[in-house]
């Protein structure tokens, strides 16, 4: 994540910076890396036995729940 973030806060600063040009190729090299990381942890997950299952966009792990209010309950 550092990564994203490093490469995120270069690129922004390219319109101050002289070398844009290698700053725009490390950004896409990092990202590069990352997405070929993900891949083979990916792959190594499914060979290892895991699965992926696709959950609908509308469900919620946590669904919300009534505010609970603790004002005027304690001792002053």
């Amino acid at each position: 994540m550092d990564l994203v973030l490093n490469a995120d806060a270069k690129v922004d600063s390219v319109k101050r910076d002289p070398d844009a040009e290698y700053l725009s190729k490390l950004y896409d090299a990092t990202r590069d890396e990352m997405r070929k990381a993900i891949e083979r942890e990916m792959a190594d997950f499914l060979r290892s036995g895991g699965s992926i299952t696709e959950i609908e966009p509308h469900v919620m792990a946590d669904p919300p729940t009534k505010p609970i209010s603790g004002y005027g309950k304690g001792a002053i």
